[in-house]
């Protein structure tokens, strides 16, 4: 543009309203449409950074659930094989500690029974003595015969409050007092030094040893000579319908 053009435009743009009006109608309308466009980006880089977020921590989320499942998978394994172990070894000695058993029928659960305890039938009239194990299919041991009726009996649970078990704590084989804590859960206390395995179990003191209790944590405070270890019952006792008595 020469210089007598921009002279003319500036003339136009100091002396005639209609083209100075114009003029900055352009420069708002500009100006808008740039304020418009920043807020827009704007808020779709706040919306994407939400959307970035809440995929982290569903990923985070899904980790720690893999990570749940993995030990509870290495802890069943665990069990099973030190189950097959100790069955091959008892075998080999010719020491198989085979139980003989009377089936009953649950006919109230804790949720009607006293709490942490059973009814089931049979009584005297079926072989059932007091003081007898009580087992969950025929391999998990839930409780003891604690009265006995004629076609009846009622069983206290190893997890009743305040109820104690001699018992040991494997694969460190130490001697533990299981304590009922109800609801199907226990606790016990061991030296603080002790390591405590992820797939530690309480298991009876017999040739045949069967599982009482899981280790879920400890619970005591890490400065304490003690530790108090947290244990749940390995079967859920609302969920049974009959039960095996030891004879």
């Amino acid at each position: 543009m020469t210089i007598i053009g921009v002279l003319v435009v500036v003339i136009l743009l100091c002396f005639v309203p209609i083209v100075r009006k114009g003029f900055r109608a352009v420069i708002h309308g500009t100006g808008m449409g740039i304020a418009q466009g920043t807020h827009s980006v704007g808020g779709w880089i706040f919306s994407f950074a939400g959307i970035v977020h809440s995929k982290a921590t569903l990923l985070a989320e899904n980790a720690d659930l893999k990570n749940q499942l993995q030990n509870a998978a290495l802890r069943l394994s665990s069990v099973d094989e030190l189950v097959r172990e100790n069955a091959d070894l008892k075998l080999a000695l010719g020491r198989t500690g085979k139980n003989q058993f009377v089936l009953a029928a649950v006919l109230e659960k804790p949720a009607h029974s006293l709490y942490d305890t059973l009814i089931i039938d049979g009584g005297a009239a079926a072989g059932i003595a007091l003081g007898k194990e009580v087992y969950a299919g025929g391999e998990t041991p839930i409780g003891t015969v604690s009265e006995v009726y004629s076609h009846s009996a009622l069983v206290t649970l190893y997890s009743t409050s305040g109820q104690k078990t001699n018992a040991r704590l494997s694969p460190s084989n130490v001697d533990v007092a299981l304590t009922g804590e109800g609801g199907g859960n226990f606790s016990a206390t061991v030296p603080h030094d002790l390591v405590i395995a992820s797939n530690a179990v309480v298991v009876t003191k017999e040739l045949n040893p069967r599982i009482i209790a899981l280790f879920k944590k400890v619970t005591s405070d890490p400065r304490d000579p003690f530790q108090s270890l947290l244990l749940s019952a390995p079967v859920n006792v609302n969920e049974l319908s009959f039960v095996e008595v030891k004879q």
